[in-house]
């Protein structure tokens, strides 16, 4: 009979080599850089003392204000965060005029007064990265616009040098005052059509003074430090950098209505 050859054995195929899954790499969240060490030489007010001191103004809300129990505003809230942030305990607030005068001489370590930065006084001053806009409006009693503002008169304080800056493109005749509180004083009486302020402040005033829609000027304002200090510059802008990366300067704009 015919022999049946057994077939033969089936050997299966190697299996398909799969690639193993591509490790997983979790790069870390990227954080704005700490504000460098500092040692007390890059604080030429406080030293190694325990306290930041700045210098401010008297009273401009919402950025800062004195006439309560306590300091207030949005620029006193920035530089105790700073202070925080620069290695010191509290803060020592001196208020009054001239204050970037008064951090050039070595009167204070910080300047934080709602200070535009401009090219001209970055030639006396040292300035932080901004930490905020400011739009310079027209303030008056009765609606204007700015086809209103040649020939009209305007109340400014004459050591401001800014405001008056700004007045001085419109055409109008200018009224200088002791301060801006007689500038406004005399818009209220009528001595003046209008005068100039800063926007978030304008949104403060009461009684027939109010903000118009003019706008003279966009500005960003700055931390002011002594110049050459380029140590506590860089300390300054790493912690701005990382107070508006964290959301520590836009909960201090909604806080102050900025």
């Amino acid at each position: 009979s015919a022999r049946v050859r057994p077939a033969a054995a089936q050997v299966p195929a190697p299996a398909a080599q799969v690639p193993a899954p591509a490790a997983q790499v979790r790069l870390p969240t990227p954080t704005p850089a700490e504000a460098p060490a500092l040692d007390a030489s890059a604080f030429p007010a406080s030293g190694a003392g325990r306290s930041l001191i700045v210098a401010t103004g008297n009273d401009f809300v919402p950025f800062y204000s004195f006439s309560g129990s306590e300091p207030a505003g949005f620029d006193v809230d920035v530089a105790r965060e700073l202070a925080s942030r620069l290695g010191k305990a509290d803060v020592e607030f001196r208020p009054g005029k001239g204050v970037r005068a008064r951090v050039s001489a070595g009167g204070a370590d910080l300047g934080v007064a709602a200070i535009s930065i401009t090219a001209a006084r970055k030639r006396e001053t040292l300035f932080s990265t901004p930490y905020q806009d400011s739009r310079f409006v027209v303030v008056a009693a009765s609606p204007l616009s700015r086809g209103d503002l040649a020939g009209a008169t305007c109340s400014v304080w004459a050591a401001h040098a800014l405001y008056r800056g700004l007045l001085g493109k419109t055409g109008c005749a200018v009224d200088l005052r002791a301060s801006h509180d007689e500038a406004l004083a005399a818009v209220r009486g009528g001595q003046a059509s209008f005068t100039v302020a800063d926007e978030a402040f304008a949104r403060t005033l009461s009684g027939p003074l109010r903000g118009t829609d003019v706008v003279l000027s966009t500005d960003t304002l700055g931390v002011a430090m002594q110049l050459g200090n380029t140590r506590l510059k860089r300390s300054v802008d790493a912690a701005l950098r990382a107070m508006e990366a964290d959301g520590t300067l836009s909960r201090l704009r909604r806080r102050h209505s900025l």
